[in-house]
């Protein structure tokens, strides 16, 4: 058994939560209010915007927002929910998907799901997605299959970014903001407005600071308006002179507490030959684990084989629930 901790990115949650939170009464791009303008957040490190060779935490915190994804983690229940995916069904290890209708890429191209199948088959290639992934369809109609991955496929694979097709070296997204100016330590995504879900600002700034007391110091003397990253404990407390005046992100500046995406993982060796290659055994097995004392080691815990999919139980250990 082995614990997971997919932490929150801070400047990512923000960023969707502006991008899926619309005040009726207000219009894009009004500089008066909350919304509008540009945001800038600070990263730690080069963007590297490709889905398919990007490896970086500081990337793939930008990422999503620049493609779309068949779905998209939902902020209060932690699970995936239907994105660029209108509807989804299961059937043992076969998903199958039915897009929206208004979907589009930058170049106001159709997002369909020959592109779908084109970037599942790329992330199949770096082994981003198992070898055995079958990925079918047509239309808006998109099928994926895997009797190895499971709910990996049926979680974490449904957020992977979906491009056009033939663009794998350079990427064409279709997500709710587009990137528009590229620098060696700055980067600017301008919303998207024919996007079905358009955001609320006008662009989003990402610049490379060293470190926290960097960022801290620019968000203090107002240069900066996000540190896209989660602060230690005493990065609060920390005294800078700004103009000759003593201040801190303590008592100077809005800290957001993150409250995290914790799931707790059960794993197992899928090696022909192990006992665990069997997919019963390892129903029973995981059954046999006790949630409630895995809650009570770590209290915030989600113990789930799958954030999707909710296995029929052939067969129990003793003690299974």
């Amino acid at each position: 058994m082995r614990k997971i901790l997919v932490a929150a990115i801070l400047g990512l949650v923000l960023l969707l939560l502006l991008s899926t939170a619309r005040p009726a009464a207000a219009t894009h791009g009004d500089l008066s209010g909350l919304y509008g303008g540009n945001l800038r957040v600070s990263v730690r490190n080069a963007l590297n915007l490709n889905p398919f060779t990007a490896t970086d935490a500081d990337s793939w915190k930008v990422i999503p927002l620049v493609y779309d994804s068949l779905a998209r983690i939902d902020p209060f229940t932690l699970l995936p929910a239907p994105w660029a995916a209108a509807s989804w069904s299961v059937s043992g290890s076969t998903l199958t998907v039915t897009l929206r209708s208004d979907l589009a890429f930058h170049d106001g191209s159709a997002e369909t799901a020959a592109d779908v199948i084109y970037s599942y088959n790329q992330y199949k290639s770096v082994g981003k997605a198992p070898s055995d992934l079958v990925v079918s369809g047509s239309g808006s109609t998109v099928t994926l299959s895997s009797a190895s991955a499971g709910g990996l496929v049926f979680g974490q694979g449904l957020l992977l970014p979906i491009v056009k097709s033939g663009t794998v070296s350079n990427p064409v997204g279709g997500g709710p903001w587009e990137l528009v100016t590229s620098m060696s330590t700055s980067w600017t995504l301008a919303a998207n407005a024919a996007h079905f879900w358009p955001p609320y600002l006008d662009t989003v700034t990402f610049s490379v600071y060293a470190d926290t007391s960097a960022a801290a110091l620019a968000l203090l003397s107002g240069n900066l308006d996000f540190i896209g990253w989660g602060l230690s404990v005493d990065d609060p407390g920390t005294i800078y002179n700004v103009g000759g005046t003593n201040r801190s992100l303590l008592f100077d500046a809005t800290i957001v507490n993150n409250p995290g995406l914790t799931q707790l993982v059960v794993g197992f060796n899928l090696r022909s030959g192990r006992t665990t290659s069997d997919s019963e055994f390892r129903l029973a097995l995981a059954d046999t684990l006790s949630p409630l004392l895995a809650r009570q080691a770590h209290a915030n815990t989600i113990v789930s084989r799958s954030p999707v999919i909710k296995p029929t139980r052939t067969r129990s250990c003793p003690g299974a629930r």
